[in-house]
């Protein structure tokens, strides 16, 4: 779900803005799938009702990930979305595109960190109980989480 899903060559996009729109448009995606994944599973799990359906616990799931994928990117780091939002036109900023792959691998091992990772994962567990409306939200995400992470066992 994360991770450069398409090349963008950012000197040929003419203007500023549009440059900030290409990058946004990865988090504001992935924002926007969460809005509809937590929304579905919202309407169809009443507030106060729990459930162990496995297919709304993945949507529940996906949501999560879908949230986690728009933080991450947001992160002003080379190789992540908001980092081409940001950057100026400076020539370490050409040569940090360059590397940028090694810069999101090495994101990415860093929030694989037994120290970081629950941080992470409590903080977005934290941002969905803020923003969802069914209480019983979060729980059905984790579900989701320990259906779909067959690779842990």
């Amino acid at each position: 779900m994360n991770g450069p899903a398409g090349y963008v060559d950012w000197e040929r996009i003419p203007t500023r803005g549009r440059r900030v729109s290409v990058a946004l448009a990865g988090p504001a995606a992935s924002l926007l799938m969460a809005a509809v994944f937590g929304g579905t599973v919202s309407i169809m799990v009443p507030p106060g009702n729990d459930t162990t359906n496995w297919g709304l616990a993945a949507l529940a799931f996906l949501c999560l990930a879908n949230l986690t994928s728009a933080l991450v990117n947001l992160l002003p780091i080379p190789g992540l979305d908001m980092f081409e939002a940001v950057a100026p036109d400076r020539p370490w900023v050409r040569k940090a595109r360059v590397n940028q792959l090694f810069f999101s691998v090495g994101v990415f091992a860093v929030l694989a960190l037994p120290v970081i990772n629950p941080w992470l994962q409590d903080t977005v567990f934290a941002l969905l109980d803020l923003v969802m409306p069914n209480p019983t939200f979060p729980g059905t995400a984790f579900l989701g989480q320990l259906l779909w992470q067959f690779w842990a066992a």
